[in-house]
């Protein structure tokens, strides 16, 4: 998964921050010139050029997005895969081989840490 991923998250918070410049400069362009816009009438062009700056912008943002979803996604499904070999492999234990109360414990904590994965790999990009 990191050969997939990790390439592809570099590349675009590479381009969000390419696309951040022109709404960075527009607005300081707008700001200064504000008076001058409005005296002529070209409120709705700026207004329009901001309008494509951010949709501009939010496009590797949504895709940022998308990308770190798919890596919730196949991590949540290896950890389901883990989870449910581990669980399989602890109940076909003859009995008595294991305390219960330890696989009553390791099953929560194997819960919680999956659970503690996926908050952080969505906290991470943030």
């Amino acid at each position: 998964m990191q050969r997939y991923y990790i390439p592809t998250a570099r590349e675009l918070a590479r381009l969000q921050q390419i696309q951040r410049a022109p709404i960075l400069h527009h607005s300081a362009e707008s700001l200064t010139g504000a008076a001058s816009i409005r005296a002529y009438g070209r409120k709705d062009r700026f207004s329009k050029a901001n309008i494509s700056l951010v949709n501009n912008h939010l496009r590797p943002w949504f895709h940022n997005v998308s990308a770190v979803e798919w890596l919730c996604f196949r991590l949540n499904m290896l950890s389901n895969f883990v989870f449910a070999f581990s669980l399989t492999l602890l109940v076909s234990l003859p009995e008595g081989f294991i305390n219960p109360s330890k696989f009553f414990m390791q099953t929560s904590y194997s819960c919680f840490i999956f659970a503690v994965y996926t908050l952080i790999t969505n906290f991470w990009w943030l």
